[in-house]
């Protein structure tokens, strides 16, 4: 079970039509039960195309640990850890053409319910047209 919940604050409305670069930083802790998911998916938007790169960091292994590509905006990257790191960063970059105007943002959580989940001061989420 995936276990994502909206961050609000790293939302923002995008129209139909257009077609948008977007880039984040979630800055997270977490306790060290489970893993993380992270995913471009706290959206009210659709879109005729998207492509998205997101990539994890965590302060144990002081490295990339995961990277994957998306196009859809309901995929979730989730990063099981068996004694888990409990500082993590995910980078998100993307591009998205919108068939419909709403929201674009992300959900971030804990994998499989298990642990706590909290996303700290820091993290970003810009959005800007490009066409």
């Amino acid at each position: 079970t995936v276990e994502l919940a909206p961050l609000t604050e790293l939302t923002d409305i995008v129209e139909s039509g257009n077609t948008y670069e977007f880039e984040g930083m979630i800055l997270a802790t977490a306790d060290a039960v489970g893993g993380f998911n992270v995913s471009i998916n706290n959206s009210t938007c659709t879109a005729s195309f998207v492509r998205y790169k997101i990539s994890t960091y965590n302060a144990q292994t002081a490295g990339n640990v995961t990277t994957d590509v998306f196009n859809s905006i309901s995929s979730a990257l989730a990063v099981a850890f068996n004694a888990g790191p409990t500082s993590v960063a995910f980078k998100i970059k993307g591009v998205i053409t919108t068939s419909s105007s709403g929201t674009l943002g992300v959900s971030a959580g804990n994998l499989n319910g298990l642990g706590t989940f909290s996303t700290l001061i820091g993290s970003y989420f810009t959005i800007k047209q490009i066409a």
